[in-house]
């Protein structure tokens, strides 16, 4: 079945679904990161109904780069746009940004500017990175288990060492439950109803969870349904094993994700 998130949602016109992924710093090259990039537009791409649909960047803050343009197909070309000025200067120290901010514009139509239906923002560099997408109700979510295929694609690309599927809803309601429980953590940390930890930053969880799948890579945590409350009493459980927690600053570079 394909459900888009208003179909498999049910959220108020204020809602929305978002996805997060959170990793240390990697010291990645622009041309990594590019690697990255690309096989990430491809699979959002996929979400959407629109086969006309292209992707349009617009990286840095100079005017020159500020011109929106079509995504290069070549990571080479599209490394050259974002790669950061201060990791040509210093490739081998430590910059708090390896490439520059890019915005990524999916658009249908003959009008960039009337015509998007989705976009998102990307950069890494040293300390904390993080993506964040916030999912439109056409997106093609599908049902759990598809959401879950989907969710392990994008994990795939980026490795991160945390990431999480949720919602603006999950995330009110979790902040409500940390405020009368007096956990820092669920006032803080994005908790949703998909749930990435990787072995290299987290372990695994001490006690089995309910729907948690075990790969190589790391573990992944669903809810049992996805409602509201089903996702405040996972954030609860996982509280309580001691996994919300951020990632530390300053990470190995994570092995390929082979399942």
């Amino acid at each position: 079945m394909t459900l888009t998130v208003a179909d498999a949602l049910s959220l108020s016109g204020r809602e929305w679904v978002w996805t997060d992924l959170h990793w240390g710093n990697r010291q990645e090259s622009a041309l990594e990161v590019a690697v990255r990039i690309l096989p990430t537009l491809q699979l959002l791409r996929g979400r959407f109904p629109a086969d006309e649909a292209r992707w349009l960047i617009r990286a840095g803050r100079t005017s020159g780069l500020m011109r929106q343009q079509p995504v290069p197909e070549d990571p080479v070309e599209l490394a050259a746009l974002i790669e950061s000025p201060r990791q040509k200067d210093a490739p081998d120290g430590l910059s708090m940004c390896g490439t520059l901010e890019a915005r990524y514009s999916l658009y249908k139509g003959d009008d960039p500017e009337t015509g998007t239906i989705f976009e998102f923002t990307a950069e890494a560099g040293a300390g904390h990175n993080r993506i964040s997408l916030r999912l439109p109700d056409g997106f093609r979510l599908g049902t759990p288990e598809e959401a879950a295929e989907w969710f392990r694609g994008l994990i795939g690309i980026w490795q991160p060492a945390f990431a999480a599927v949720g919602s603006t809803a999950v995330t009110a309601a979790v902040v409500d439950r940390g405020v009368q429980l007096e956990k820092h953590f669920l006032r803080k940390f994005p908790v949703g109803y998909l749930n990435w930890f990787s072995l290299a930053s987290y372990g695994r969880p001490p006690f089995p969870l309910e729907q948690q799948r075990e790969y190589s890579a790391g573990t992944l945590v669903a809810v049992s349904e996805w409602t509201t409350t089903a996702a405040v009493d996972l954030s609860v459980e996982l509280e309580a094993q001691g996994l919300l927690h951020w990632p530390s600053w300053d990470t190995p570079n994570p092995s390929p994700i082979t399942d």
